[in-house]
């Protein structure tokens, strides 16, 4: 009869630790056995498979339940079964196989390799019988970026290094170009395919999340696709009109300023904000008066003599 093998002693932890602890004990183990840091060492190597194959039963709910059932009341860790003689109420005579016991206890056997946890999904069974490993996709990661107003708004290219001493990403340093895409903004995500954690067993590796945060500009804010600037004007220009430079993403352009324009207007400049696919956005202006802080007696009496015919 073979032995169950104790997952908890594997990974270095107890049956009450909470599944959080259990996969921060195993990544640590996976990091330290990884064939890359171990190259050419078959005892690394069986301790890595070995992590794995634990971590791949009481990683996950379901199975540890029905692995902690069997431990406890169904095999005993030195090889010998409760069942036999009818012990542990389930009515077992004599010598049984394991995989009888397995039939029992699941509704199905791990014969042909297939593990009584995983439904034939692979890896090592809880009994030491080889199977087909298991292959399992990478952990996904996000980071944050810091981008610059003008390559958020128009797109470009940034570098960015994985594979730090931290160990995330895989364990090979590397640094990867990836595309910022037209009117990105803050908070959006942009998507790495297979740049996460590595696989294991030879599954694909995670996916990588590029969390953008845009930095600000010193003279635009934005609105989804469109921008925002302030522009100062003197009493005289509120008053009477004027035409004013303002400045865009791509150059200057002259803004026809109504006379009577009143401190917190905004005027619209047409198709000079963010350009996304066949949408162009706009420049919003936001116009402030500057007044002056003091009036000569001349400018005094003209002023109130303009206030006097009422014009608002």
């Amino acid at each position: 009869m073979n032995q169950l093998k104790d997952y908890y002693e594997i990974l270095g932890v107890t049956k009450k630790s909470e599944p959080g602890e259990i996969k921060n004990k195993y990544r640590d183990l996976a990091k330290k056995y990884h064939p890359d840091k171990n190259p050419n060492n078959p005892e690394a190597e069986k301790k890595f498979k070995e992590i794995n194959e634990a971590y791949d039963i009481i990683g996950d709910a379901d199975k540890r339940k029905k692995y902690d059932h069997l431990k406890e009341g169904g095999y005993r860790f030195d090889g010998s079964s409760p069942f036999s003689g009818g012990a542990g109420g389930q009515g077992f005579e004599g010598d049984v196989d394991i995989n009888d016991i397995l039939s029992s206890f699941f509704g199905s056997g791990s014969q042909g390799g297939r593990s009584p946890f995983g439904g034939g999904a692979g890896g090592r069974s809880p009994f030491g019988q080889q199977s087909a490993p298991r292959s399992k996709k990478g952990n996904d990661q996000t980071i944050k970026l810091d981008v610059p107003f003008d390559v958020a708004a128009k797109g470009g290219k940034s570098n960015i290094k994985l594979g730090s001493s931290k160990g995330l990403f895989g364990s090979k340093p590397r640094t990867i170009t990836i595309e910022i895409p037209v009117g990105v903004d803050s908070g959006q995500k942009i998507r790495i395919p297979r740049e996460g954690d590595p696989g294991l067993n030879g599954g694909a590796a995670g996916d990588l999340y590029i969390e953008v945060q845009v930095k600000p500009h010193p003279v635009f804010s934005r609105e989804g696709i469109h921008l925002i600037c302030e522009k100062t004007i003197d009493l005289k220009e509120a008053l009477l009109g004027t035409s004013i430079a303002i400045p865009t993403l791509k150059n200057e352009v002259s803004l026809k300023v109504p006379a009577g324009v009143q401190p917190g207007n905004q005027l619209r400049v047409k198709g000079q904000g963010i350009q996304k696919g066949s949408e162009a956005g706009d420049l919003l202006v936001k116009i402030q008066v500057r007044l002056p802080k003091k009036l000569s007696p001349k400018q005094i009496e003209l002023l109130e003599e303009f206030a006097s015919h009422g014009l608002e």
